[in-house]
């Protein structure tokens, strides 16, 4: 199932609406973490939209590094973006997803390119299962010069991700449906930027996959890697 992940400003029935006829299968609505009260209010607003669509419709919290276990029971995905506590994120927060990693340096060194990701942080990704993402709408609102050093180290990050088996997702990270761009296109990008068709493919369905993990080891038939308890 293709997921697709999202940031709206009040204006989810326009993103839904769009995105459905783009040929997304999923969504999932990205809220920056509040109060209690306020996080209740985003997920039952969620629950009405469910009623008026095809889509499939999950609730994703941006949370702090240090939020990251508080929080992971409130939401079908925790993301964090890329900060100067990294480290801390790959190693103790764990959180489902990281983004803007490719942003963390503003220039590169003479040999080789500062691409947020290291064989350090990737052997953590890979031990504690957090996807690298590849945002559009980052590559959509950077300059030409910008844009040439984020596209290289995508390009970078993706061989660094292919080398270590660290799971990786493309998504538009949209704020509006004229952001929005159909699985086809994002999954061209991931061809361009040096993907597999295969590895661009998953790229579109890891979201969704996590998310259904999620809900497994919620409601606890999922005990570890390989073993799960098989509903009658």
């Amino acid at each position: 199932m293709y997921a697709d992940i999202v940031f709206p400003k009040n204006n989810e029935s326009e993103i839904m609406d769009f995105a459905e006829r783009l040929g997304w299968q999923a969504l999932c609505f990205v809220y920056p973490t509040k109060s209690n009260t306020a996080i209740s209010a985003r997920k039952k607003h969620i629950e009405a939209l469910r009623k008026n669509t095809q889509l499939k419709l999950h609730f994703g919290l941006l949370a702090n590094p240090k939020e990251v276990n508080k929080l992971r029971k409130q939401a079908d995905l925790i993301l964090v973006k890329s900060s100067k506590q990294d480290r801390y994120t790959f190693e103790r927060a764990k959180p489902d997803l990281i983004y803007n990693l490719e942003l963390a340096f503003k220039e590169d060194s003479l040999h080789y390119k500062k691409s947020g990701l290291n064989q350090v942080l990737c052997n953590l990704a890979n031990k504690n299962r957090i996807m690298v993402a590849i945002s559009l709408s980052e590559i959509l609102f950077t300059t030409q010069e910008q844009r040439a050093k984020l596209l290289a180290r995508y390009s970078s990050n993706i061989k660094l991700c292919r080398k270590y088996q660290v799971e990786m997702c493309i998504a538009s990270f949209a704020k509006s449906e004229w952001e929005l761009r159909s699985p086809h296109d994002l999954m061209s990008l991931g061809i361009t930027l040096g993907m597999h068709p295969s590895e661009a493919k998953s790229s579109l369905e890891n979201v969704a996959k996590r998310i259904y993990l999620n809900s497994r080891i919620k409601q606890g038939l999922h005990i570890a890697e390989g073993i799960e308890i098989v509903e009658p």
